[in-house]
């Protein structure tokens, strides 16, 4: 397997991954998807889903979660969650 054929590979379950985790049970079981003009779930998955981050670069990716992960505004505050969101 060539590396591009690696990254459309990873990039296409980042997208699968990110169907699962992305959007509510409720979004599924109510068909919302519909409403933006999919006329199957499989088309929404790879219309959509897949669609949005093939483009994507995957160190961006990567980038995006590593702050996600440390995005932990009470570090700058003593812990405190009220400082930071003005309550």
């Amino acid at each position: 397997m060539t590396h591009q054929n690696l990254l459309c590979h990873g990039l296409a379950r980042h997208a699968k991954i990110w169907a699962v985790m992305g959007f509510s049970t409720e979004f599924f079981k109510r068909e919302h998807w519909r409403t933006l003009g999919f006329t199957s779930l499989e088309d929404f998955q790879i219309g959509f889903i897949e669609a949005y981050f093939s483009p994507m670069d995957p160190n961006d990716l990567l980038r995006m979660a590593w702050k996600w992960q440390r995005g932990d505004v009470s570090r700058h505050t003593g812990g405190s969650l009220k400082r930071p969101s003005g309550a």
